[in-house]
């Protein structure tokens, strides 16, 4: 009997552990689709140039995946677009520091830096 109870809880505790981890994969899929949706919806109103709605999904898509450098990248190009240098020269710095080797980050970093040392017109 008391090996048919071991038995038993180690076939429940590995139930509870694969139960466990199909929630949070599917978790971890529902927060992707939701970041790619984010990141679309943005590039269509970047497309549209209606950059402040960019701004805003690309905002968005962040939330569902902060570690993404794309995503940062794509906010401070929405953030650019709007002659937003400061901002999007944090944001743009923040890109690089999760990967170093973009090489379109690191040509709209180097936009901003540029663009926010000209005088004001």
């Amino acid at each position: 009997m008391l090996v048919a109870v071991i038995v038993y809880r180690a076939w429940w505790s590995t139930l509870a552990a694969g139960a466990s981890a199909a929630a949070a994969n599917e978790a971890r899929a529902e927060t992707r689709i939701k970041y790619h949706h984010y990141t679309w919806v943005g590039m269509q109103y970047y497309e549209k140039r209606d950059f402040r709605r960019a701004e805003a999904a690309f905002r968005k898509s962040i939330q569902y995946e902060p570690d993404r450098p794309l995503a940062y990248n794509n906010l401070g190009s929405a953030l650019n677009a709007q002659a937003r240098w400061g901002e999007a020269i944090v944001v743009l710095e923040h890109a690089l520091s999760l990967d170093s080797n973009l090489a379109v980050t690191r040509n709209n970093l180097a936009w901003a830096r540029e663009e926010s040392t000209k005088p004001s017109e």
